[in-house]
């Protein structure tokens, strides 16, 4: 079956390169057979496009293969320290220690026992009501171990209950067993991906943190008052010293929570950036057929320009970014998720070995160490 789909990839591909793109035949089965012998799968030769000429032979040296990426994670990424940035509660704790600017974190949530920000240890229900008493009027929560933004949620206190962006208003019994239900979304816990933790037990840990807005000028570009992040690549070199790698741009679109791209299904943008200057250069949505990106000029909810927007605060993101790969060390190779906010540019994750296609890197994927 899997062999059947993979042709299907192919043919599409191939099909949307001639009637699409008017590439000549041979142009782009030469270009099929290049990128498949470097391990970009039919999936992925469809769901990109690369046949389309717009990406030139340069271009494509420089974006990484699904597989190309499992390589170079194995030679840059200590699975020992995956711990660093699998797990956002060990990740923000080394951030602290660091001084490197986070959105506030309250409490973290876990069983049998938590922690909150003031030394306080919450074990019984009563325990995490009197948490929840102290909570700010506006907060966040997430799963600790989780991935995509699966399990994120904002809520606003209304006297004693919290509602949520569904509507609906909770008492804290009901917000307890929200979060205890959250360790099912702690993906990297378990054996997800081979960037995954692997406990034992699973994990029930969250995250209890401040609601960030985004910058004004984000905001008007996407319409929304959810976070849209910069997410910088950054690779530490043999010599010890970091460089950037890859820099984009996820944009929140209509009313989601979270600029998570997921492949492009729930409608959100994926922009590469210029580094020199942080302008967006290139955007990409998912196709109406649902198989495929394609290129987009304008924000869907906006209809703003998306090529003449340019990221506030660009050289503190890469400062924060080049700041955060020394911090990191022994990762070599992460992806940072990087929010320019309406009060300061902050991390709000790290992954390692993220994916950053169709964002090309900026020096050949074969060149890389």
């Amino acid at each position: 079956m899997r062999k059947f789909r993979s042709a299907g990839h192919a043919l599409r591909a191939l099909r949307r390169a001639l009637d699409t793109h008017r590439a000549p035949m041979d142009a782009s089965l030469s270009r099929f057979v290049r990128l498949y012998r470097r391990d970009f799968s039919p999936y992925e030769i469809e769901y990109y496009d690369l046949l389309d000429p717009a990406f030139s032979d340069a271009v494509l040296e420089r974006l990484i293969s699904r597989q190309e990426l499992i390589e170079l994670d194995r030679r840059c990424v200590v699975g020992s320290y995956l711990c660093l940035t699998s797990d956002k509660s060990v990740f923000y704790a080394l951030c602290q220690a660091r001084g490197l600017p986070i959105p506030e974190l309250y409490a973290v949530f876990d069983r049998p026992c938590g922690w909150t920000r003031d030394g306080g240890r919450p074990q019984s229900p009563d325990d995490w009501r009197q948490v929840f008493a102290r909570l700010p009027p506006q907060f966040v929560v997430k799963p600790a171990l989780g991935l995509q933004g699966f399990g994120f949620a904002a809520f606003e206190r209304e006297g004693e209950r919290f509602r949520g962006a569904d509507g609906a208003l909770r008492t804290a019994d009901e917000l307890l067993a929200e979060l205890l239900a959250l360790g099912k979304q702690n993906l990297f816990a378990g054996s997800y991906s081979h960037h995954s933790l692997r406990l034992r037990d699973g994990s029930h840990r969250a995250i209890l943190q401040e609601r960030l807005r985004p910058h004004p000028e984000i905001a008007v570009l996407t319409g929304s008052s959810s976070l849209s992040t910069c997410r910088v690549t950054t690779l530490v070199g043999d010599d010890g010293e970091p460089s950037v790698l890859a820099t984009a741009f996820r944009a929140v679109a209509g009313a989601n929570a979270t600029d998570n791209f997921v492949y492009g299904d729930n409608g959100n943008l994926w922009a590469s950036v210029d580094e020199t200057d942080g302008r967006l250069t290139e955007a990409w949505g998912l196709a109406p057929d649902g198989r495929r990106l394609e290129r987009r000029g304008r924000h869907p909810t906006t209809s703003a320009e998306l090529a003449a927007f340019r990221i506030p605060r660009w050289d503190d993101v890469k400062e924060l970014a080049l700041r955060l790969a020394l911090a990191f060390r022994p990762q070599r190779l992460v992806s940072w998720d990087i929010a320019v906010a309406d009060r300061d540019v902050v991390v709000i994750e790290g992954n390692v070995g993220g994916q950053m296609i169709p964002t090309p890197y900026n020096r050949p994927v074969r060149s890389l160490s």
